[in-house]
């Protein structure tokens, strides 16, 4: 497994915002996504009609971590940061939503919010250390061989304008 860390830390958010979504639709309410972060929520009766939209989001960023454990478990082993950021901002705004939804409602527990929001912050970090902890050893020598290849470039084209047979190639130097 090349990416572990960001393979492990994939599944477990992709767990953790399906489990919300699922009680989400579960309950039909947000109470009890709420209840799981550990807000203190007053329950009304009726079913919520913000429901159905916050599962549907939960489970899309869901999809989305699960989209991420795919790409580091089996993908190349160069793995784009792109996917990495678009799992982790999805998952950002989620929980900044369910936030801003709780300070509107009167719902307590930010803390319990800002706990999560920086854990989730926190995967990204590691996740993104994690994928560029290999790049410089391949930067380094793909730098190396591109000046080499470059600089051997420069001195053929010298020698090929200036009309030196010494600074040009065997085969170059000589005309047909």
């Amino acid at each position: 497994m090349r990416h572990l860390m960001t393979s492990f830390l994939a599944m477990h958010w992709a767990a953790f915002f399906a489990l919300l979504g699922y009680l989400c639709i579960d309950a039909g309410r947000i109470d009890a996504a709420l209840a799981m972060l550990g807000a203190a929520t007053v329950r009304a009766a009726g079913p919520d009609p913000a429901a159905a939209p916050a599962a549907v989001a939960f489970l899309l960023v869901a999809a989305l971590f699960c989209w991420l454990f795919v790409e580091a478990c089996f993908g190349e082993a160069d793995m784009s940061e792109s996917v990495v950021k678009i799992a982790f901002v999805a998952g950002g705004m989620a929980l900044s939503t369910l936030l801003i939804g709780c300070a509107v409602h009167g719902a307590g527990g930010p803390s319990q919010f800002a706990a999560y929001l920086t854990a989730l912050v926190a995967s990204y970090v590691a996740a993104l250390g994690e994928g560029r902890a290999a790049m410089p050893r391949r930067g380094r020598a793909g730098a190396a061989v591109r000046a080499v290849a470059r600089e051997a470039a420069d001195t053929s084209l010298l020698g090929l304008i200036s009309g030196r047979p010494d600074l040009v190639g065997p085969d170059r130097g000589r005309e047909r």
